[in-house]
């Protein structure tokens, strides 16, 4: 308590050295809320780096998807704004005689694009699954002798972290980044609903993932989503818990695909058939062929991602789990030469260092913060962004990338007062018991100001928290 009362006096010192007035010691931090948390909070002058206002800025806590400001930072200054994700189509063997025939497979490989076939972007991808066949149609082919086969490689193949949580493998926001995404790597379970206490009909699934047992065990109750699915990479088999709305004509469940470059390749290869061109070995991957290589692939053709820029600016506003992690190992592969988790982090904290940005007591586990046993503080945090905007590459790339509050992205429903309201701009942040924030927002006299806020371990709910954070922004606003 001593600890926490320490904290509380040094919020509201922050605001009382420039309102001159001492306010209540319970008005922005409630020990019924905060009494056993943790709090790290750093306040900067943009321009002049002076802090303006701190609480503990060298406490490391957990910061939930602030962490992904980490892995999009890195990706715009390593690998450019305007970088672009490949995933190219081609085949091995050799074409017969009458140039009809392949004896050989057909190769969708991989280039770790995160948003590829992605609703983020339906206007770049348009029909992903058809512009690939088409690719094989328009090279004259009619008979494959072998299969189709999506090469995942460039990431390995294991896809859910080690520091993940095993209840959050199955739902979509846990769904792991393959060397060949697509689709978001998410699977659509619609259902239709009756009465409280009745059981959910599922009506049917997009995409349909071919020999998957899928067991249900839900209740409809009540008005919100609080459905589960349990399953794992590879997993032929999931199944989900818990209560979703009662009533419904049709409600829609998110989970992860199992195999994403399996399930690509399926589709692909169901489209090559419709279009009469015969697959005898049908679809496979670069996992389960024993002996794959793609070194002596002819290319048929080739898929760009949007931009860098785009793609970043999405898992930012959105949160996108699974963007953040494809760009911490994409990040890793053109700069470590390894698509792995490992090598994006020494990537990552080499940039760190030539940059001067201090991160004594930072800990990185994954890029998009769903691992637990990430750890920083809100002094690195604050420093990163106002190195991003004012020496980095990209500035406006990463500055765009930050949703404004009131208006868009994840911020869209908080800090609607108009004090702050399309003023400021945050990445936000939330795990069990982890709430944060971090970004930039302007003062009353004109002042730019970067800041992080990072609370761990709080009681009582969420909306609280909230509250008394965005009454503290109001006050820095006015005051300062």
């Amino acid at each position: 308590m001593k600890k926490i009362s320490s904290l509380l006096l040094s919020a509201i010192i922050c605001t009382a050295l420039a309102s001159g007035q001492m306010p209540e010691v319970t008005k922005f931090f409630p020990d019924s809320v905060f009494g056993s948390a943790s709090v790290s909070f750093t306040v900067a002058d943009l321009i002049t780096g002076e802090v303006i206002c701190s609480i503990d800025p060298r406490r490391a806590l957990a910061p939930a998807s602030v962490n992904k400001l980490v892995s999009t930072s890195s990706a715009l200054e390593l690998l450019g704004s305007d970088y672009r994700f490949r995933t190219v189509t081609g085949y091995s063997g050799e074409l017969g005689r009458n140039r009809k025939t392949l004896n050989g497979d057909i190769i969708i490989r991989g280039g770790g694009d995160p948003a590829l076939g992605s609703p983020y972007f339906p206007d770049h991808y348009e029909d992903i699954v058809g512009r690939i066949a088409h690719s094989v149609q328009n090279a004259g082919i009619t008979k494959i002798k072998g299969s189709v086969i999506a090469d995942e490689s460039i990431y390995g193949f294991n896809p859910a972290s080690s520091r993940w949580s095993w209840g959050d493998l199955g739902n979509y926001y846990g769904a792991g980044p393959y060397g060949l995404s697509v689709f978001d790597n998410t699977v659509r379970i619609y259902f239709r609903t009756g009465e409280r206490g009745s059981v959910p009909v599922i009506t049917r699934m997009e995409p349909e993932i071919e020999g998957l047992e899928m067991k249900s065990y839900l209740i409809a109750e009540g008005t919100t989503d609080r459905g589960y699915v349990y399953s794992a990479p590879y997993n032929k088999y999931a199944w989900i818990m818990g209560y979703i709305p009662e009533n419904r004509e049709e409600f829609v469940l998110r989970a992860s695909i199992p195999d994403p470059p399996l399930q690509l390749a399926s589709m692909v290869t169901a489209r090559l058939e419709q279009l009469g061109i015969v697959v005898s070995e049908g679809a496979a991957t670069a996992r389960t062929v024993n002996g794959f290589t793609a070194e002596n692939m002819i290319q048929l053709s080739e898929i760009l991602s949007p931009p860098l820029s785009e793609i970043v600016k999405v898992t930012n506003h959105e949160s996108v789990n699974l963007y953040a992690e494809h760009l911490l190992r994409q990040v890793g592969h053109e700069i470590k030469g390894s698509g792995t988790v490992q090598s994006g982090i020494e990537a990552i904290r080499e940039f760190l260092v030539v940059s001067g940005i201090p991160h004594t007591g930072v800990v990185i586990e994954d890029g998009s913060g769903l691992a637990a046993r990430n750890s920083i503080t809100s002094e690195f945090i604050t420093g990163l962004i106002r190195y991003m905007i004012i020496s980095g590459r990209n500035p406006a790339s990463f500055y765009e990338s930050l949703p404004v509050a009131g208006e868009s992205g994840t911020m869209r429903g908080f800090f609607r007062d108009p004090l702050l309201a399309g003023n400021l701009r945050a990445k936000t942040g939330t795990i069990s018991r982890v709430r944060s924030y971090a970004g930039t927002f302007r003062t009353a006299s004109g002042r730019e100001m970067v800041f992080c806020i990072i609370v761990n371990n709080y009681t009582g709910p969420l909306s609280v928290v909230n509250r008394q954070i965005e009454d503290l922004f109001r006050q820095l606003v006015i005051n300062y």
